[in-house]
C-alpha cells in the first residue's frame, strides 16, 4: 500500500489500482506493449510477492530479489541468492519482503543426506554482497518497526536485524495479533489481550460466538471471521459459512456481514490485505484481492460487499481455476 494505492501479485503478473477505484490494472504503462508475453513490465516469472519501501517497489521473481519503479518502469535484479550464497543448488523456499528486509529459505543436502533449509536475510538498502543467515524457523510479521518470528517450536520471538538476535516473547495461541510488547487472540468466543512481560491472559471481550474463530486486528477496528475448529482444522475441513463481525475499540459491535460471492469459503482467512479505506477480501488460496468492504459502511445497517475488476483474461483465469496456485519456492 502507497498513498496512491495498492499493489499485488497474481501469479507473476504485478497489479494495481488506485485509492478509491473498482478498476485494477497491469503496472505497465507501456504504450507499444500487448500486455500477453514476459515482455510486458508487469510480468514476472514465479513472482511471488510485492513490497513498497523507501520510494521503490521490491519483488520476488523465484529467489531473486528484483527493484523497480512505482509505476513499474526501471526493473532492476538486486541479488541472486542461490548463486550468490552457493548452498548446493537444491531450490528454496518462501522468499519474502518485510519492511525493509528481504529473506528467503535455501535447500541443501545435510551431513545425514537429507533435505535441510536454512533461512538467509538481507536489507534492502545494503550494497546485496552477501546474507546473513537467520536463527528462525520463518517470518511471521512486522508493524512497520519490528519483526516477529516464528521458530520450530512454536514459540513467537522478536527478531533484531541488526543484531540477528532474538528475543522469546511467549507461546503460539491462537489466530490473532502479535506485536513487539503483547498479542491478541481469540479462543471460545473470548478476546484475550496478553502483555507479554506480565504473560498473563487478559479477557477483553466476550464475543458470545461458538465455535472456531480467527481475530484481525486494524488500526481503526477489529473483525472475527469464522474459522475451522480445532477438530475441524486437524480433519482438514473448512467452514460451511463465512461471516465477518466487525468491533470497535471500545468493543461495540458495530455490523456483520456474510460473504456469499462464489469462493467466499476455499481460503482459510478470506482477508487478504487493509488500507485505511477498505479491507480487502479474496475467494481462492492465493489472496488475490477479489472483492472489499468500506470501512466507512461499518456501523451502518449496509455493509456492502464491492467486486474488484480485473483484466478480462486474469478473470477469466481465477474463475476458470479457481484460483491459482501459489507454490512455495523452486
Amino acid at each position: 500500500v502507497t498513498a496512491s494505492g495498492c499493489y499485488w501479485m497474481c501469479d507473476g503478473i504485478l497489479l494495481y489500482s488506485d485509492h478509491g477505484s473498482d478498476e485494477v490494472i497491469r503496472l505497465c504503462g507501456r504504450p507499444d506493449c500487448k500486455h500477453n508475453d514476459m515482455s510486458c513490465n508487469a510480468h514476472f516469472m514465479d513472482g511471488k510477492n510485492v513490497c513498497y519501501y523507501d520510494g521503490f517497489l521490491y519483488v520476488t521473481q523465484g529467489s531473486n530479489l528484483i527493484r523497480l519503479n512505482t509505476d513499474g518502469s526501471g526493473r532492476d535484479t538486486l541479488l541472486n541468492p542461490l548463486t550468490l550464497m552457493n548452498t548446493g543448488g537444491m531450490g528454496y523456499y518462501s522468499p519474502h519482503i518485510w519492511n525493509g528486509i528481504y529473506s528467503v529459505g535455501l535447500k541443501h543436502l545435510g551431513e545425514n543426506g537429507d533435505l535441510v533449509v536454512e533461512q538467509f536475510y538481507t536489507a534492502l538498502n545494503g550494497d546485496f554482497s552477501t546474507m546473513e543467515q537467520m536463527e528462525v524457523c520463518r517470518p511471521a510479521q512486522t508493524d512497520g518497526t519490528h519483526y516477529v518470528v516464528m521458530n520450530e517450536d512454536e514459540c513467537m520471538k522478536l527478531w533484531d536485524p541488526e543484531t540477528n538476535q532474538t528475543t522469546y516473547l511467549s507461546e503460539a495461541t491462537g489466530r490473532g495479533y502479535y506485536g513487539a510488547k503483547e498479542n491478541w487472540y481469540i479462543e471460545d468466543g473470548t478476546i484475550y489481550r496478553n502483555v507479554y512481560e506480565e504473560n498473563v491472559p487478559e479477557p477483553m471481550f466476550d464475543t458470545g460466538l461458538q465455535g472456531g474463530h480467527a481475530l484481525h486486528c486494524f488500526y481503526d477496528c477489529i473483525v472475527v471471521s469464522n474459522y475451522p475448529s480445532d477438530e475441524q482444522w486437524a480433519n482438514f475441513e473448512k467452514v460451511t459459512e463465512q461471516v465477518l463481525r466487525f468491533y470497535n475499540w471500545e468493543f461495540e459491535f458495530i455490523g456483520e456481514v456474510t460473504l456469499d460471492y462464489p469462493g467466499a469459503l476455499e481460503p482459510y482467512n478470506p482477508i487478504c490485505g487493509e488500507s485505511h479505506e477498505r479491507i480487502y477480501l479474496s475467494d481462492n488460496t492465493d489472496d488475490v484481492p477479489r472483492y472489499y468492504i468500506n470501512k466507512a459502511d461499518l456501523g451502518t445497517e449496509n455493509i456492502a460487499i464491492h467486486k474488484l475488476k480485473l483484466p478480462d483474461d486474469i478473470e477469466q483465469m481465477l474463475d476458470e481455476d479457481g484460483g491459482v496456485e501459489a507454490p512455495f519456492g523452486g
